[in-house]
């Protein structure tokens, strides 16, 4: 159903939620999100890679995330995370699927930013 990610030895999944990523102003796609102990790694569903929404997993290491904060809400989507990391951000709409419409909550929003937040200060602690 969705594109598979390999697991790094040692590494471990902390949480995972369905999740739209937006990768345009109009476009988004449905995908799986998990948090682990060393990267934040997005799946998109297969159909997506098909219908060229998209073309592979996004992956980023916890050490290279530089700040994550709830995003400006969007009518349609909800609240996003904003994940930024070298010189790009990452937008994930977490929560709530009604449909194939994603539509994040504030409330989830910020779970996830201050759940992604804890994550890379142990990463970065881990590594200094």
């Amino acid at each position: 159903m969705f594109l598979p990610v390999e697991l790094l030895p040692g590494e471990r999944v902390v949480r995972g939620i369905l999740a739209t990523r937006q990768h345009t102003l109009l476009s988004g796609a449905l995908g799986q999100l998990y948090l682990t102990n060393r990267r934040l790694l997005w799946t998109p569903l297969r159909v997506n890679v098909w219908m060229r929404l998209v073309k592979e997993p996004q992956v980023v290491a916890l050490s290279e995330i530089d700040r994550c904060e709830v995003g400006e809400r969007s009518v349609f989507r909800g609240w996003p995370a904003d994940v930024y990391a070298n010189g790009s951000r990452y937008r994930f709409y977490v929560g709530a699927l009604w449909g194939w419409v994603s539509h994040a909550m504030r409330g989830h929003t910020e779970e996830w930013v201050a759940a992604i937040r804890q994550a890379v200060k142990a990463a970065k602690e881990a590594t200094e």
